[in-house]
């Protein structure tokens, strides 16, 4: 609210238009809903795309604005600014950074089916964090492990994480821990573990990029564990983004879950 009453002038905040619209698109996010803030966000983020924008600020907001692709389910956005990302913290040599960027573009590897190139992907990330001696937890790893419906290894993965990252409060790797336990159980028929999985991640159902996700692990878990019911909720929930976005991805989705 702070941010939506208050007078931005060039001289009071020298921010790039990009950052600028991104910034008010998620004050309204937080503050109305999805379809109220949606106009603003896909607003922003052909900003990002087609509007020269200084390295530092790139630096700044571009892993913001990639989540913000991710969540409306705009897969060019979310393809080109990934892409971007990773290339200028490496570029940078931003190390705090690139683990992040390099996750992301990670993602985007996951879900067009390129496994070889994701994977080199985490092992690079992976690499960063040794070095550096950050303590990020692997999120990749975990979600490849799901993807190629590797039981033992998903969960050698999530239980050698959870303790230290509880610890740290880092409630989004949980989620997202979740999330990859619903892909991977759903992956080998077990739809009750799915299920279960996919509604422990779906109590937080406004973080960002996992929006789109979640929801449609679990209704095909609910649906195929003979439990369709359970799958109105996230199915209302899937309809509003996907409405608001507007993306084939966004629309294909939700039919395929409809």
């Amino acid at each position: 609210e702070a941010v939506l009453a208050s007078s931005w002038g060039p001289s009071s905040r020298p921010l790039p238009r990009a950052c600028d619209v991104l910034l008010n698109g998620l004050a309204v996010l937080a503050t109305e809903d999805f379809a109220a803030a949606a106009p603003m966000l896909k607003q922003a983020l052909s900003a990002f795309r087609d509007e020269p924008i200084p390295e530092d600020a790139a630096l700044r907001w571009l892993w913001l604005a990639c989540r913000i692709a991710r969540a409306l389910g705009d897969d060019a956005s979310w393809d080109e600014l990934t892409d971007r990302q990773t290339r200028l913290a490496r570029r940078a040599g931003a190390l705090s950074l690139l683990p992040i960027a390099l996750i992301e573009r990670f993602s985007v590897l996951l879900f067009v089916g390129d496994l070889v190139a994701a994977a080199s992907l985490v092992a690079e990330a992976e690499a960063v964090v040794e070095a550096t001696g950050s303590h990020l937890a692997p999120q990749g790893a975990i979600a490849l492990a799901a993807w190629r419906g590797d039981e033992a290894e998903a969960s050698a993965l999530i239980d050698a994480g959870r303790q230290e990252v509880v610890r740290r409060g880092e409630g989004l790797w949980l989620i997202a821990t979740e999330w990859a336990s619903a892909v991977l159980f759903n992956g080998l028929g077990r739809y009750d573990d799915a299920l279960a999985a996919a509604e422990q991640a779906a109590e937080h159902p406004h973080e960002l990029g996992l929006s789109t996700w979640v929801p449609t692990e679990l209704i095909e878990a609910a649906v195929r564990s003979g439990n369709p019911e359970r799958a109105a909720g996230p199915l209302r929930r899937l309809r509003e983004i996907s409405r608001a976005s507007g993306t084939d991805w966004a629309l294909g989705v939700e039919a395929r879950s409809r």
